[in-house]
């Protein structure tokens, strides 16, 4: 890849974007430490720290982070130091996307410059990188994994293949939401056209790194806590998400699958008794409160089993996640179309048409920051102070809308392409390589959207990474098939 790729970096036109994008980094950043002296601090961001302090191999969230937090320290201490690294990785992974599409898609003028300007001067990316959480590193990560796909389908080598790997690897230990990540990288893979032996080792490393990620993150578990499992924290999302359809349901106890999942039943049964006439007579949208209130019955039956078994934390917390993850497979499993209903058809919305959650406010609003956190950068005091705690809830309120409308103008475009096979076979023989990059952000689009709404509860700072994606092929999309689409229809007859 590098002879090629340096080879674009020769051209001068190439070198002007470049100049450019180091002189608007430098200056984006210089202006927004000006408004924001302090990066944002939220709950995850003290669990993240605490697992660096701690040096854990295992923490309630991926791991990846925190190592990336020590990676840093060793460095500097300073968390504007921290914060511009953040900034710079995701706009060099952001250029890194926009220079393959110039290299491989020849796009027009006109659009180059658009696909520039929102790539390098969005301000979610600032936004994201002045957070002390994974979110900034997983869309540089998963970002660059992305375009490493683009490389592998238009040139593909055995090295390419194997660079997808790690990367693939490196954004599981940041987020797990890289989980259903080899299905679009096996999308890319059968998309070179290469034979068979090439194909099917790829989408057997693919799975493999992740398979391999699995064993040693449940090993870990099984060293710390006595439990093997993968992840605690997946038990309690599925429980949380499984609970939303108890208002609309007998449960059958005497089916559970343990004491345990029987146990924690009772407390699911006593809170939704006093709650569920409420939530009938309006349904509660999809939430993690479930997770995370103290007064929620998962909560409420963790506190009960630590208090028994006067166990650590983490450790108690890990067990009651596996009881967690039974039970809430039981329930999902006994009542698939209520799950449906009143978990993913209201939480399709929310992935759709995002909350800004977090972002919604600097710092949550709040004056202040953990002493965990004044202690890891050298603070010498807990306050936090911005020129403006508003601000950032206005500049990206526009985003979750746009967000929504990159979704319908892509399905519109596909269908287009589904649709009038005329228009398709015309896309296959003047564009080929624009259409297979096209078919992969497409397979990229519908697994991220049924592994998320699956998930979790939807908020945007988890689909920064789709809202880039989506978008710098939606825009070229429209330049290339909405002219083709309406001249084809005119022209063109139904075969």
């Amino acid at each position: 890849m590098m002879p090629v790729y340096l080879r674009s970096i020769m051209e001068k036109s190439t070198r002007n974007y470049l100049g450019i994008a180091l002189v608007a980094i430098l200056l984006q950043f210089i202006f927004f430490k000006y408004i924001y002296p302090f990066p944002g601090f939220f709950t995850d961001s003290y669990t993240y720290l605490d697992a660096a302090i701690r040096k854990d191999r295992v923490s309630y969230r991926p791991i990846g982070y925190s190592w990336f937090l020590r990676l840093v320290h060793t460095f500097s201490h300073s968390a504007t130091v921290l914060v511009f690294v953040q900034y710079f990785l995701l706009q060099t992974a952001s250029l890194f996307l926009f220079l393959t599409l110039r290299q491989f898609y020849g796009l027009s003028r006109t659009m180059q410059r658009v696909l520039f300007v929102f790539l390098l001067f969005n301000p979610v990316t600032l936004y994201i990188a002045n957070s002390v959480s994974s979110d900034a590193l997983f869309t540089s990560l998963g970002l660059a994994w992305f375009v490493e796909l683009l490389w592998l389908i238009h040139r593909p080598t055995w090295r390419r293949l194997s660079w997808q790997a790690v990367l693939l690897l490196l954004v599981f230990y940041v987020r797990f939401n890289a989980l259903c990540y080899p299905l679009i990288a096996t999308v890319a893979i059968l998309l070179t056209g290469q034979r068979w032996n090439f194909r099917l080792t790829g989408i057997a490393c693919s799975f493999g790194v992740l398979g391999y990620g699995i064993f040693i993150t449940a090993e870990a578990n099984r060293m710390r806590t006595g439990t093997r499992q993968f992840s605690g924290f997946s038990g309690w999302q599925m429980a949380n998400n499984a609970i939303h359809i108890y208002p609309y349901t007998q449960v059958d106890t005497t089916a559970l699958p343990s004491g345990e999942c029987r146990e924690l039943d009772r407390f699911v049964k006593k809170y939704f008794d006093s709650a569920g006439a409420s939530l009938r007579a309006q349904p509660h949208p999809a939430t993690t409160d479930y997770m995370w209130s103290p007064a929620s019955p998962l909560k409420q039956y963790f506190q009960a089993r630590k208090k028994r078994e006067n166990g650590d934390y983490y450790v108690t917390w890990c067990r009651t996640g596996a009881v967690m993850a039974r039970y809430g497979n039981y329930l999902t499993g006994q009542h698939p179309f209520l799950f449906a209903r009143y978990y993913l058809l209201t939480n399709a919305g929310s992935y759709f048409y995002p909350p800004l959650e977090i972002l919604r406010q600097y710092n949550e609003g709040q004056g202040q920051m953990d002493r965990i956190a004044s202690d890891w950068f050298h603070y010498k005091t807990t306050a936090v102070t911005a020129r403006s705690v508003t601000m950032q809830g206005k500049l990206l309120a526009p985003f979750a809308g746009f967000y929504l409308g990159v979704h319908v103008l892509l399905v519109i475009l596909f269908a287009g392409l589904l649709f009038s096979r005329p228009l398709r076979r015309m896309i296959r023989e003047r564009n080929p390589a624009w259409y297979r990059g096209f078919l992969l952000v497409g397979a990229y689009a519908v697994v991220n959207a049924a592994f998320s709404i699956y998930a979790t509860p939807g908020v945007f700072r988890y689909q920064v990474i789709t809202l880039v994606l989506l978008s710098s092929f939606a825009l070229p999309a429209c330049e290339i098939l909405l002219p083709a689409l309406f001249a084809r229809g005119r022209r063109v007859p139904n075969p």
